[in-house]
């Protein structure tokens, strides 16, 4: 069945509402400019950033100043970090937290000795989603996902649209583009980005269509996987159990060096390497210490923190059972100071862009990264948005694209996988091998599986177009998402043969000279290509 489409127009197009794209939203209708705001999920309350522990790193203590931070940013993150973006973050990190608070947000500044504040997640949403409300020269659309990236002879022009609500295709022309649309945790079968199992979006789909507009991605390979709850069930996936606390093996031995953080590859590896070799599972007891809090005397994470220990799920309890899962992406898009991507007219912003945390993110630097670059982005597509004057032309192939994609899934079909099936299969074959140790063979068996699977996606079997709430439907555009995501992450792990953070190959396990660079991908009339750049030094 062929939707219904209508038609939108805006200065400043931005996708996804989560903390890089509501940050970018504030500044750009600060601006003055027209905004519209989309998002799957209402504002505030979907995506990843609400369910944030609320780490914000800045320089914030005795000793420490922007260039030391800088420094270590560099460091953890095995030197592959852009230094032209960290070092903006770290100088700018300061006066983004003071805004933060300047609008609301209640924030605990005093962490020493350790750096930074604390603001979760769900604070700055909170503070954030009411400002966005009081400017009426941003229109906020809630329940509508992108699908593709308009493009024209100046580069982006916008995007293709689905209302979830209304089962309603959306054509919205723009004179700038902000992508701000989350992580692919969910091509991976244990995630942090499913709190106690429940999806939050990130299925890969802000760097899927950016480089089908033409923009290129940005170590693609490096994808941080921390450990994370296993059981109990209510504590699936959660990241509060990351606490230095003592990690025991199924002998009830500690096997975890000390010093190593819970956030780093070190640690990880540790972990697999235990259930490799039959001493799993590995769980985090703390059931013969007092029950603490540690966030202190923040009223935003104590909520949660409440709720846990009324569930009886924190390792102070009991026992939580924990394997490695993919927490956060440190490629993505590749950008710039100004958050601008290789694709003219295209901005991106928080974790769909890379070239920011190298092969390693530290603890506290992601909403950080969000806050800054939405900022950044909203106030430099606002600025160029001033400057142009007309709307610009774009290719109406795409849209023709999307339309008879949809109509496509949308019809009775006998035969057909269900797109839940194909996402189980896309999760079974990266957690098999694409996880955290890689080789060149597994990466190869999960390309031909992934292959194999693309084959399918036609035939997806969705029944008839429903008139609202289609989740049928959604389940096979995330797939369509999941499944390019997956092979993205698949082809720049085979293009980097050394180890270095979090990317392990078991056939390069050491890091090498001559791969201190970034690989680069790009998709040209629909294949994948891989290349390389030195790192901007």
């Amino acid at each position: 069945m062929i939707p219904e489409v209508i038609n939108y127009e805006a200065d400043v197009l931005i996708i996804g509402a989560g903390g890089a794209g509501a940050r970018a939203a504030l500044e750009a209708g600060r601006a003055g400019v027209e905004v519209t705001l989309v998002c799957r999920s209402p504002v505030g309350r979907g995506g990843a950033t609400p369910t944030a522990n609320g780490g914000y790193a800045v320089a914030n203590i005795e000793g420490d100043s922007p260039e030391i931070h800088a420094e270590e940013l560099i460091r953890v993150g095995c030197f592959l970090n852009d230094r032209d973006l960290v070092r903006t973050l770290t100088q700018d990190s300061m006066q983004e937290a003071k805004f933060l608070a300047s609008i609301g947000a209640r924030i605990q500044w005093n962490l020493a000795p350790s750096r930074g504040v604390l603001i979760p997640g769900r604070e700055m949403m909170r503070a954030m989603s009411r400002e966005i409300k009081k400017l009426r020269n941003i229109r906020v659309y809630e329940d509508v996902m992108a699908l593709r990236i308009l493009t024209g002879p100046d580069g982006a022009a916008g995007a293709v649209l689905w209302n979830i609500r209304e089962s309603k295709l959306i054509v919205c022309r723009s004179k700038k583009t902000i992508l701000a649309v989350g992580s692919l945790g969910e091509i991976y079968p244990v995630t942090a980005l499913e709190p106690m199992g429940l999806p939050t979006g990130s299925t890969g789909g802000g760097y899927v269509m950016a480089a089908l507009a033409g923009a290129e991605l940005v170590d693609m390979e490096m994808t941080q996987f921390p450990f994370a709850p296993l059981k109990p069930t209510l504590a699936r996936n959660m990241r509060y159990t990351n606490l230095k606390a003592k990690k025991l093996n199924a002998d009830g031995k500690e096997f975890m060096k000390p010093g190593i953080g819970a956030y780093s590859h070190h640690a990880a590896l540790a972990v697999v390497q235990e259930y490799d070799e039959g001493r799993g599972p590995v769980r985090i007891d703390l059931t013969d210490q007092p029950i603490s809090n540690v966030h202190e005397d923040h009223i935003a994470a104590d909520v949660r923190d409440a709720k846990m220990r009324e569930f009886g799920v924190t390792p102070f309890q009991r026992p939580v059972i924990v394997h490695v899962g993919l927490l956060f992406m440190m490629g993505g898009v590749s950008i710039d100071v100004n958050a601008r991507t290789t694709l003219p007219n295209l901005f991106a912003a928080g974790e769909v862009s890379g070239n920011m945390h190298g092969a390693n993110r530290v603890p506290g630097n992601a909403l950080t990264d969000i806050i800054v670059y939405g900022a950044i982005a909203g106030r430099v597509a606002a600025a160029d948005a001033g400057k142009t004057r007309d709307l610009p032309q774009f290719d109406k192939q795409t849209a023709d694209e999307v339309r008879n994609m949809i109509d496509q899934h949308t019809r009775e079909k006998a035969q057909g996988m269900s797109a839940m099936k194909i996402k189980d299969e896309i999760r079974a074959t990266m957690g098999k091998n694409a996880n955290l140790i890689r080789d060149g063979e597994k990466l190869k068996s999960a390309i031909e599986r992934l292959s194999e699977l693309e084959l399918l996606l036609p035939e997806m079997k969705t029944g008839g177009l429903q008139s609202r709430y289609d989740t049928r439907l959604v389940d096979a555009l995330d797939a369509r998402f999941m499944l390019k995501a997956a092979q993205i992450v698949c082809f720049s792990a085979i293009a980097r043969e050394e180890s270095r953070g979090f990317h392990y190959r078991s056939d390069f396990p050491e890091e090498r000279e001559e791969w201190l660079k970034h690989t680069m991908l790009k998709i040209r009339d629909g294949k994948i290509e891989v290349g390389s750049r030195p790192v901007r030094v």
